[in-house]
């Protein structure tokens, strides 16, 4: 499979194995936010918050609990991939390997595009029941091509 984070330039088993354990720390951070969610889900049920439904408490709890648990499954994964030489070795050589590099970069071009026009309808459609969601896509929208630009700029600046 081919992940849209999964691409490295590690030339080694070892700089992988690097990567891998860097990949951990993110993860972490993954679960810390999961935790965040679901524990602020069930505050608000506890202490009967009126304001919030119960199928948004539902969800930012299903989403915690899911990013917690993803995290934490992508760490035990890393963990055993670290441990394991010959599966590390492959792993290296598949995530490293420039034709996936070139399908993930594509791919997520597509995807993006998707994602624009997807929200563009939105923005249309859903405006003429809720006036603050164009501004909410539009802004999303500006800051995607704000962060575009300058992450175009700092990566031309490293290479």
């Amino acid at each position: 499979m081919i992940g849209i984070f999964c691409v490295t330039k590690a030339a080694t088993d070892e700089e992988y194995g690097v990567h891998l354990a860097k990949a951990c720390y993110v993860y972490t951070g993954m679960i810390v936010i999961g935790v965040i969610t679901a524990a602020i889900a069930v505050t608000a049920e506890v202490l009967g918050m009126t304001g919030i439904s119960d199928y948004m408490l539902g969800l930012y709890c299903g989403m915690g609990s899911g990013i917690t648990i993803g995290g934490a499954v992508l760490i035990v994964r890393n963990r055993r991939l670290m441990k394991n030489k010959e599966k590390l070795h492959k792993a290296r050589i598949h995530d490293s390997d420039e034709r996936n590099a070139q399908i993930s970069g594509m791919a997520v071009k597509a995807a993006l595009a998707v994602l624009l026009v997807g929200m563009y309808l939105v923005m249309l459609v859903g405006g003429l029941w809720y006036p603050v969601l164009p501004k909410i896509l539009v802004l999303l929208v500006v800051l995607f091509l704000f962060s575009y630009l300058v992450a175009c700029k700092v990566i031309s600046n490293r290479i």
